[in-house]
């Protein structure tokens, strides 16, 4: 576990590996010794002091913790003075935006000053603060009041400036230069349940089921578009005329008063022209006053669903100091994204004077409405939002500073909203930029998948191609990675453009023509006090103030997280060791006789032997196979490097300590060389080392073994018994001395492969032989490093128990164990391995060695100062030994035949 020392040297980076889960608070004290000047100093875990004899997993040590080394036991005997109690306070200053968010200042009643000058009541920094920029009124009944002190870059209140003093209200956003805070009451936070400590310290954070996320803006409905005008009326000059000039010439040659009958028509047509040009007048006029009024509410519904929309991004996305008292609190909110989940792996960038947004709608608009929706904004200070999902990429360019506190936020919202088993964390930098991503090894996200405990973290030319492996092997979760390198992203991310699969990247640069192309958003930031842009997809650029966290919070935050262990990674599960003692499997330390006996006749154990371990709920479990039960026959496979041979010796030191002579005997077949079974030859239960065979041996070993079966068919025919397991030499205890053995064989052949090159009627005769031992005791165990084209067949149908480790091609291991897994084992943890024991769930397992010893005065705890690199922190190297386990286990075997009077069991071979 990573944790901080503290002492009177200064401040470091560790990670403590406990060997030992009986170790003491006095034995980190001695690990700690070449870093604290001696052993014998006085441990405080976060702050409390604990006794030397108290054990650690009962003194709260955990990832993240704070260890402080005092100078000698008499200085720190005393207890630190406590603390003088903290008056509450009536309201706080959060710093929600600028590019050193997160911070809270808690404000008492009265006048406080803000501003960069170490004397004021609440220190804000920025280049654009001003030494004394603004004061902050807090009255016991008239509220808050925000007061502009003469600043040089203003104080803004919801994006307008201010001259004198405005009235504050919790959910108003005031700007300082290039920072934003808010002011209001302190908060609580719910707590998160948390269960008992596991055996790495961390306590794992209950997930309730995920919260319903805030329902989506409802769509406004924009105004019908006004019905085309209708035609002024026209005078009919040609009605009124015509008539007025026939009775004109009536009058004259008839009657002159024939004229006042004739100006009546055109009289009634004037009239009537009036009269349409008056309802044209009130119609035009109720017609626009209908649509004003639509525009009018359309423009009141855009602002109410603008609101709301804001909103629902704050809550959706809390800001820097919401979110950092959510991580220090370990509140209930932490994890709570999935990956169903509709904001899953979106981030906020920072916050908008004026950001463009289209609002859903019921109809398409038109005229004037659609203007008003092509312009529509949301309030000031809105989040802008980018996603970083799968196939989503995005670039951060400026000045080096600013881009790194930004990226910062971006991690800690990803690392805070989703738990590991849902989503990962990764960094790739330059070498000699280390120093800006260590905070990120305390997150407990930046591990990768499977349980190897390797990091995604990396630096050099090696680590980053560690890290690309990894990343090659697969996961369920979805990883983001930051490429702090350039010429790195297509070598963590080998995919075609555009394409859903592999890692999300957060590259960094330092301008906008130094991103990777594949970057789907791009952030430029102008200068160091986070002012910018941001681009997403085919939208153009959008001014913001970009979000950021320092160094410190960003370390502060992740510290706290490195205490939490997600219950959906692995089941909840402890991850499998990396390396396991063959030896303390089988509880036999000391390697004595009387201990071997012990095993031997202390029970009727049949071939049940610890192989190795995994992961367990509480700690790691040790993982046992039996060739009676889960065989009767077994097939081991692993590349070269992958840790068979030693499989296989383990196999035959864990057989041969499990049971005596009498009961157990061992043919050793070897097409390596003779060096896998070298020591092993000397066990007392060995029939012999095969390392080659001719086509006449092999013949002859065939028929030696055919005879056998026979003889032994005869033998439990003669008993009455049906099988050997009922045979009184198999039960518990030394066996009657007028009982003549029957032991179990046990072949075991390393390299199968050159074996059936060479003699391919021999694996079919012991196959056919094989079929027919179970009852009579014969077993098999074939181990090759090439499954294509050996594993047959029959083969498979007998071998039902059967284990894999490191192969290079998916197709073997799915060949060997159904599953792919094995082929994206590491190359840098030889004996992990899949085992599988019949229809029984596949087990990862680390294989106990046995090629080994471990000095008897080995520390229990090592420290070792933490580095950035994706190698996990592991057990110091064992001192070099002149004698194997595997040595001192045939001596004690040997040992313990002869005291017993058990002699080498009944030779197979027929004499030539």
């Amino acid at each position: 576990m990573r944790v901080v020392l503290r002492s009177p040297h200064g401040e470091v980076d560790v990670e403590v590996v406990v060997h030992d889960p009986a170790a003491t608070v006095a034995d980190l004290a001695a690990a700690l010794a070449p870093d604290v000047g001696g052993g014998d100093a006085v441990l405080e875990v976060d702050g409390c002091r604990r006794e030397r004899s108290m054990r650690l997993d009962e003194c709260g040590l955990r990832p993240g913790c704070d260890i402080a080394v005092g100078a000698d036991t008499a200085a720190s005997s005393s207890r630190r003075a406590p603390l003088p109690p903290v008056p509450s306070s009536p309201a706080e200053v959060r710093v929600v935006g600028g590019l050193a968010a997160g911070a809270r200042h808690p404000l008492a009643h009265g006048r406080s000053v803000l501003g960069r000058d170490p004397a004021c009541e609440v220190v804000i920094g920025g280049r654009t603060t001003s030494r004394r920029h603004a004061t902050i009124d807090i009255g016991p009944a008239d509220g808050s009041r925000l007061t502009d002190a003469g600043s040089t870059a203003g104080t803004w209140l919801d994006g307008r400036r201010i001259g004198g003093s405005e009235p504050l209200v919790p959910a108003a956003t005031a700007g300082l230069g290039s920072v934003l805070v808010r002011v209001g009451p302190p908060s609580w936070r719910e707590p998160a349940v948390l269960g008992p400590p596991g055996p790495d310290g961390r306590r794992p954070l209950h997930r309730p089921p995920p919260l319903v996320p805030l329902p989506p803006v409802g769509p406004v409905t924009p105004p019908r578009p006004d019905p085309p005008p209708a035609e002024r009326p026209r005078f009919a000059w040609a009605a009124a005329l015509v008539p007025l000039v026939g009775g004109l010439v009536l009058a004259r040659l008839v009657d002159p008063r024939l004229a006042l009958f004739t100006l009546l028509g055109p009289a009634v047509l004037v009239g009537q022209w009036i009269e349409e040009r008056r309802r044209h007048r009130r119609a035009g006029s109720g017609s626009r006053a209908a649509g004003l009024l639509g525009l009018t509410t359309f423009i009141a519904d855009l602002e109410q669903a603008g609101a709301a929309e804001a909103d629902r991004r704050h809550r959706a996305h809390p800001d820097p100091a919401a979110l950092g008292e959510e991580i220090e609190a370990l509140g209930a909110g932490l994890w709570s994204r999935r990956s169903g989940h509709p904001a899953f792996a979106t981030v906020a960038l920072g916050a908008a004077p004026a950001l463009r947004w289209e609002p859903p709608t019921t109809r398409a608009a038109e005229g004037p409405a659609a203007s008003l929706l092509a312009e529509a904004r949301l309030p000031h200070g809105c989040p802008v939002l980018v996603p970083l999902g799968p196939g989503h990429h995005l670039g951060v360019a400026g000045p080096r500073e600013a881009s790194l506190a930004a990226a910062r936020w971006v991690l800690m919202q990803l690392a805070a909203h989703h738990g590991p088993s849902d989503l990962r964390l990764g960094v790739v930098c330059a070498p000699g930029r280390e120093a800006d991503w260590a905070w990120g090894g305390f997150l407990p996200h930046v591990t990768g998948c499977g349980s190897s405990g390797r990091r995604l973290l990396g630096a050099c030319a090696g680590d980053i191609g560690q890290v690309a492996e990894l990343l090659a092997g697969g996961t369920s979760s979805h990883v983001v990675m930051v490429v702090d390198h350039e010429g790195s992203t297509r070598s963590i991310t080998p995919f075609p453009e555009g394409s859903a699969a592999g890692p999300s990247t957060l590259v960094i640069g330092p301008s906008r023509r130094a991103l990777a192309a594949r970057c789907t958003s791009v952030l430029e930031l102008d200068g160091p006090d986070g002012w910018g842009r941001v681009a997403t997809g085919e939208a153009g650029p959008q001014p913001l103030l970009a979000t950021g966290v320092t160094v410190a919070t960003a370390r502060r935050w992740a510290r706290s997280l490195a205490s939490l262990a997600d219950p959906e990674t692995l089941d909840g599960q402890a991850p499998v060791p990396a390396s396991v003692r063959l030896l303390d499997l089988l509880d036999l330390a000391d390697l004595s006789p009387a201990g071997v006996r012990r095993r031997w006749y202390g029970s009727n154990r049949g071939l049940a032997i610890p192989i190795g371990s995994t992961g367990g709920r509480d700690g790691p479990e040790t993982v046992f196979l039996d060739l009676v039960t889960d065989g009767p026959h077994a097939l081991v496979a692993g590349t070269t490097g992958a840790g068979k041979s030693e499989l296989l010796r383990s196999l035959v030191a864990g057989l041969a300590v499990s049971a005596p002579p009498d009961r157990l005997a061992l043919l050793l077949v070897d097409y390596k060389g003779g060096a896998a079974f070298a020591e092993a030859a000397q066990l007392p239960h060995v029939l012999g080392v095969v390392t080659d065979l001719g086509p006449d041996e092999a013949t002859r070993a065939l028929r030696s073994l055919e005879a056998e079966l026979r003889r032994r068919e005869q033998v439990l025919s003669e008993l009455g018994l049906r099988e050997i397991a009922a045979h009184p030499c198999h039960q518990a205890g030394p066996p009657p001395s007028d009982v003549h053995p029957l032991p179990r064989i046990v072949v075991v052949v390393d390299e199968l492969a050159a074996l059936v090159a060479e003699l391919p009627f021999f694996l079919d005769g012991l196959v056919q032989l094989a079929a027919r031992g179970r009852s009579l005791g014969l077993h098999l165990v074939l181990g090759t490093q090439r499954p294509g084209g050996v594993v047959s067949a029959a083969v498979r149908a007998n071998c039902a128990l059967r284990c894999c480790l490191r192969v290079p091609d998916e197709a073997d291991a799915i060949d060997v164990v159904g599953s792919a897994a094995p082929a994206r084992l590491d190359r840098r943890q030889p004996g992990r391995a899949f085992l599988r024991r019949g229809a029984r769930d596949l087990v990862e397992v680390q294989v106990g060695l046995v090629g080994c010893r471990r000095a008897a005065d080995a520390a229990p705890v090592t420290v070792v100062h933490a580095a950035f690199g994706p190698a996990p922190p592991g057990p110091t190297p064992d001192p070099p030994a002149t004698e194997s386990d595997l040595a001192g286990l045939v001596d004690a075997c040997r040992a313990a035949a002869g005291r017993v009077g058990a002699t080498r069991p009944r030779p197979l071979w027929l004499p030539p």
